[in-house]
């Protein structure tokens, strides 16, 4: 299985957000603008975009502009991309555009066929050839998989990141600097995102919007709205048209 986006050319700008899957797209038509880490780059017609996860980065696109996109998480990392899956010893390299070629046309093919292997096929070489793993610090890599544990577990209840503070056996304010220190962004915002990818995963499966909020730790649909608005481009009620499974 593997989410596909196909983005149909609305004008829209996506507010700071990360995935927590590898999403790779290709631009069919008009432009679509990046800014990642105080740099911005663009992706034209015929040009690939390749954004690692928990890279937090933000968009925009123009009225017209087309693009179609893959998400490939861990299952699919650690089938077509050994070691792909380690996400924690270290970063991947930043979000960047490539030229496509020949590998924009048989991605888009593939895209067009909805064809689960073929988009698999292409996007390991577009990773092998174009995603650089960076190795982290042994004891970096111990507090963060023990951070990350922790805030997936406590991700959809009150007061989670006091009670991820307190499992790490750290005061509030102590986890929150440690926290933005190893991961780049605060606690608040990490959470938000975890938040945000489990509603997804809910509304693929059709669930109602207002139950979808109530599971995955939004105060209300309203809530809910506004968040996926902001950074998926789309409403909970819509989000199925946009965003689908295959396989």
């Amino acid at each position: 299985m593997m989410k596909l986006l196909d983005w149909p050319g609305r004008a829209h700008g996506f507010a700071p957000h990360f995935h927590t899957e590898f999403f790779i797209s290709v631009t069919l038509r008009g432009v679509c603008d990046f800014e990642c880490e105080g740099l911005q780059f663009s992706a034209g017609a015929g040009q690939i975009s390749i954004i690692p996860p928990f890279h937090v980065h933000a968009a925009r696109c123009g009225e017209g502009t087309l693009y179609k996109g893959v998400y490939l998480d861990g299952p699919w990392m650690r089938r077509w991309l050994p070691g792909g899956d380690d996400r924690w010893n270290g970063c991947w390299r930043a979000p960047h555009v490539i030229d496509g070629g020949e590998l924009a046309d048989r991605l888009t093919q593939a895209f067009a066929h909805a064809d689960e292997t073929a988009i698999s096929s292409v996007a390991s070489m577009i990773l092998r050839n174009d995603a650089r793993f960076v190795a982290g610090a042994r004891s970096s890599v111990a507090w963060r998989s023990r951070a990350m544990h922790w805030m997936q577990t406590f991700a959809f209840e009150p007061c989670s990141i006091e009670k991820t503070a307190a499992r790490m056996a750290m005061t509030g304010q102590g986890f929150a600097r440690a926290f933005r220190r190893n991961f780049g962004v605060t606690a608040v915002f990490f959470r938000k995102q975890l938040r945000l990818h489990a509603a997804e995963e809910l509304l693929l499966q059709h669930i109602s919007p207002a139950m979808t909020a109530a599971s995955s730790g939004f105060s209300d649909q309203a809530h809910l709205h506004r968040e996926l608005k902001a950074t998926r481009g789309v409403s909970p009620t819509n989000y199925a048209r946009y965003y689908h499974m295959i396989g």
